[in-house]
């Protein structure tokens, strides 16, 4: 878990909290803060090192365009991208998968979210179009919430960092407090303050110029998992399933610091550790809550 958090606005005046505003969910990634200022953003990430322990170091910069990134999460299928990317003449200076995401956007524009697999939200400061990217992971496993007025845009992994600005309105929306009240949460894109909104899953939002554009990427039945010939094959279902989950397992493994798994007893925890251990090393380490 880490937590990235943004201001792009004209207005100078609008980043005087901005480090305070950081500091407010340091608590999701404790071992580095950065920030970066330049051309009309504010960016900003709290880390907690998963891949690449020293050279995933954020914001990070594109040295050979001056794109910016603030990454939260993992690109599972990075290490497929790379060498595809390496190919187009694209060259890398870290192992880290927030490089790669930098250059594939480089290379692929907005369209290198369809190639993605992971989990994701994350912020890019386009230099050459001199717009903000701002993008979340298909099932909306990262959290990302915005506040849009006239000539500011903020986003953060969490609301505190966003109202932790005495300009930015307290006011309860009425949607917000009957969904709370119905459902125990927010029902995205609203959330229990009025102006401030989540981000959907598969969806991007290209800030420039006081506008914001807001856009799905990928929905599901965009790539059809099985054959649709109207007979269902128990077989083919059940082995394309394992095979996904199995792979799934695979690349969360991936990581340069210690896995483990949560196992409650069930079906679904004692599915992960089992596929698990067909890929590890050594033994998985397994954690078992009780409250």
């Amino acid at each position: 878990m880490c937590g990235i958090f943004g201001i792009w606005s004209a207005n100078p005046g609008h980043f005087a909290r901005a480090a305070e505003q950081l500091s407010i969910i340091r608590h999701r990634g404790p071992d580095a803060q950065g920030s970066w200022t330049g051309g009309g953003a504010f960016l900003g990430s709290c880390r907690l090192r998963i891949i690449d322990l020293e050279g995933g170091r954020q914001p990070m910069l594109n040295d050979r365009n001056g794109d910016c990134i603030v990454f939260n999460g993992e690109l599972y299928n990075y290490l497929d991208l790379r060498p595809l990317l390496e190919a187009k003449g694209h060259t890398f200076r870290t192992q880290s998968d927030t490089e790669v995401v930098l250059r594939a956007y480089e290379e692929w524009g907005v369209e290198c979210l369809k190639k993605f697999n992971g989990m994701f939200a994350f912020a890019i400061r386009d230099s050459r179009k001199n717009q903000l990217l701002i993008a979340r992971d298909r099932v909306g496993e990262k959290p990302l919430y915005y506040y849009q007025e006239e000539d500011r845009l903020v986003f953060a992994s969490e609301i505190k960092a966003i109202v932790a600005d005495p300009t930015v309105p307290r006011e309860v929306s009425p949607r917000g407090l009957s969904n709370y009240l119905a459902f125990g949460h927010s029902m995205a894109p609203d959330t229990i303050y009025k102006g401030i909104f989540k981000l959907l899953p598969a969806h991007y939002m290209i800030a420039r110029e006081g506008r914001v554009e807001i856009a799905e990427y990928w929905d599901v039945g965009d790539e059809p998992q099985c054959s649709g010939d109207g007979k269902p094959d128990e077989r083919e279902y059940t082995g394309r399933i394992l095979g996904l989950l199995d792979d799934s397992v695979r690349r969360r493994m991936v990581a340069d610091v210690p896995v483990g798994a949560f196992l409650s007893g069930g079906i679904d925890s004692s599915a992960v550790v089992a596929l698990m251990r067909r890929h590890a090393t050594g033994t998985v380490k397994t954690f078992s809550l009780g409250f």
